[in-house]
């Protein structure tokens, strides 16, 4: 991505979006809905897999402690 006063002169968002190419501030007004911004949807499933495996160890942990 290419960046000019921290504005992205190439974002790839396709979100009719106030903050188009203000990357961080995007991520940030996002982040604090607790939501992704359209460019980083992607990212979703992979995140929750993460979750899940998270949640899997503790509970594996918790029945190791018992």
């Amino acid at each position: 991505m290419i960046c000019q006063n921290g504005v992205a002169i190439d974002c790839p968002c396709t979100a009719d979006c106030p903050r188009h190419g203000k990357c961080c501030e995007c991520v940030t007004h996002h982040a604090n809905k607790g939501s992704l911004p359209a460019c980083l949807r992607f990212l979703k499933p992979a995140l929750k897999e993460q979750q899940r495996a998270e949640k899997q160890l503790e509970k594996e942990k918790r029945k190791e402690r018992k």
